[in-house]
């Protein structure tokens, strides 16, 4: 069974959602890595696998349609713009040549009344370069996670969350910041977990409810517009 089968056959057999009386509500949407719905998977490849080509953009096309019968709404992919580490110019992320291939797949999906949402990893996961350039912001064992009480450590989210809204014409992100950990340093570790990634993720909410209003964003599996 392929990748393909595989979603038409689970969704063909989710259940209906409940919805509380004179309120329905149904929502179906796909969360992945850029090649997770290739025909082919990059078995050999180093995980995560960047490729987007034509024949990427040909099982795209082919899984639109069958998400626009199935009443998917979005599609979330992560890949679009890095693997796991933003460059420190920001801008230099996406190639023209790759540039053409997302705005390929972007299309694709709005023929079929599809949204593409973006994953973003949220003062963690895609900093890595940045935090080799910055150490001072890395303060957790692993040195992946920005510290969260850095104001320096904002300003770098708020220029990748300024970047990853104007590269490309997408609906809305789905906000991670627990993929490499979080900060542990003596100001960050005052707060529980939920507190701290409550923390990071709202005032990334609120920064692009105020800039993009008619985006959507999403925390885990909420999504909120």
């Amino acid at each position: 069974m392929n990748r393909r089968n595989f979603l038409s056959a689970a969704a063909s057999a989710a259940l209906p959602l409940p919805a509380a009386p004179g309120k329905g509500f149904q929502y179906r949407g796909y969360l992945g890595w850029i090649t997770d719905l290739a025909t082919f998977a990059d078995t050999y490849k180093e995980w995560p696998s960047m490729r987007l080509d034509e024949p990427l953009l040909r099982d795209y096309r082919a899984t639109f349609r069958l998400m626009k019968q199935l009443g998917f709404e979005d599609l979330c992919i992560w890949g679009l713009y890095v693997s796991q580490s933003w460059p420190v110019d920001i801008r230099s992320a996406v190639t023209p040549e790759r540039a053409m291939l997302v705005e390929k797949l972007i299309s694709g999906a709005r023929a079929n009344g599809i949204r593409i949402v973006s994953g973003l990893g949220v003062y963690s996961w895609g900093f890595q370069e940045i935090l080799k350039a910055n150490p001072h912001l890395a303060k957790t064992a692993k040195k992946r996670a920005m510290c969260g009480s850095e104001e320096e450590s904002w300003e770098w989210m708020g220029k990748v969350i300024d970047y990853v809204f104007t590269r490309f014409p997408i609906d809305g992100v789905s906000m991670q910041s627990a993929d490499q950990g979080r900060c542990d340093c003596d100001k960050c570790k005052r707060f529980t977990a939920t507190e701290y990634h409550a923390m990071l993720n709202i005032r990334c909410a609120k920064y692009i409810r105020s800039r993009w209003p008619g985006k959507r964003w999403a925390i885990g599996a909420t999504t909120f517009w």
